[in-house]
């Protein structure tokens, strides 16, 4: 860890890798039955690893740069901030103070055996949850949240440079991810929420910008890969928010984006006993202005010029409703995965 802290002058903290981390970001699973096998899959593990930049970073074992903390004002002195009763969220509010600070974070090639504790509950960790989302104006878990799923679209070659536009980047946590994977990468977000914004843009260039009624001049032909995570269903007119995200690809540009979709058995099954019920997270989230089938997202982009792989994300919550949508998919010849499929994932480009 200590060789991670001292590779980079800019790095103010760094974390293990564990056998559990509350948030789940800093969990590795390694393969051994007792401490006499864990230093053989440590040694195993480190020499594969390398150091990544993090969101945030989880308190167990954690170091720290002195002067990334002289540059952070505390309360009576203290590191940790004193809302927090449990531990749990104290070194995420920390993290995003070293950003803040002008320090970055990185996950060192390191692992710490550590067991879950039961020390808090359910009710306990809900109200910590809350106690952060009042103080930083976001939630950790929506705004960290890391799009693997899209990212592992990209399957052709990048530039040693390539050009990233996330549009609700969120506090960043898919950007980070990014620059893991490609170093050189240059990243630029689209935010309205400004303290979440204000996170994202430690490390990326972040604006407020309308995408439903223009593409910024400078941004014309600019990005190799536009990212829109769970972003068009939300906008008022997203097919002019498609024709602005053309116009500012590359000409061998991609976007890559998720889009729920409404063909899902769930929601079939409920408005076929007359129920359209808007929820707070999911298909039906209160939020969503507009829905898609495969089919009109296909022609939502087809309009624009645009094409390629739509990807189903299938999740299914019951046997039950699995046994309904083949049945469905039998009795009236539709493809199964058009009722099983919770998101599509899409890369198209230009044609």
């Amino acid at each position: 860890m200590l060789d991670t802290l001292e590779s980079d002058e800019l790095t103010g903290a760094v974390g293990a890798w564990q056998k559990f981390s509350q948030q789940n970001r800093q969990t590795m699973n390694l393969s051994y039955k007792d401490f006499d096998e864990i230093q053989p899959a440590v040694d195993k593990f480190e020499s594969e690893t390398k150091s990544r930049l993090n969101i945030f970073l989880e308190g167990e074992c954690l170091m720290i740069r002195r002067n990334a903390l002289d540059r952070i004002k505390f309360k009576n002195g203290n590191f940790a901030n004193e809302i927090f009763q449990h531990g749990i969220y104290d070194a995420i509010d920390l993290s995003f103070k070293i950003w803040l600070a002008g320090f970055k974070l990185q996950l060192a090639p390191t692992f710490v055996h550590w067991q879950k504790s039961n020390s808090i509950t359910v009710e306990q960790l809900s109200k910590e949850e809350q106690l952060f989302k009042d103080k930083w104006g976001f939630s950790i878990q929506y705004s960290t949240n890391v799009r693997l799923d899209i990212l592992n679209m990209i399957q052709e070659p990048v530039s040693d440079s390539p050009d990233f536009l996330e549009i609700g980047c969120a506090s960043g946590g898919t950007l980070i991810e990014i620059k893991n994977r490609y170093h050189k990468a240059k990243l630029h977000g689209i935010e309205i929420n400004s303290k979440s914004a204000k996170i994202s843009s430690c490390f990326a260039e972040i604006e407020n910008v309308d995408i439903e009624k223009f593409a910024p001049e400078h941004w014309h032909e600019n990005f190799d890969y536009i990212i829109c995570g769970d972003v068009i269903e939300h906008l008022v007119d997203p097919w002019a928010a498609v024709k602005n995200i053309r116009a500012m690809l590359k000409p061998d540009g991609h976007l890559l984006a998720s889009i729920p979709n409404v063909c899902h058995i769930e929601v079939v099954r409920d408005y076929l006993h007359g129920h359209w019920r808007y929820q707070d997270a999911g298909i039906l989230d209160r939020t969503h202005l507009r829905f898609f089938t495969l089919e009109s997202i296909q022609t939502m982009f087809q309009s624009e010029n645009m094409a390629g792989v739509m990807l189903p994300k299938q999740l299914v919550s019951s046997e039950t409703d699995y046994r309904f949508a083949q049945e469905l998919s039998a009795r009236f010849n539709i493809p199964l995965n058009n009722f099983t499929t919770y998101q599509w994932l899409v890369n198209v480009r230009k044609i």
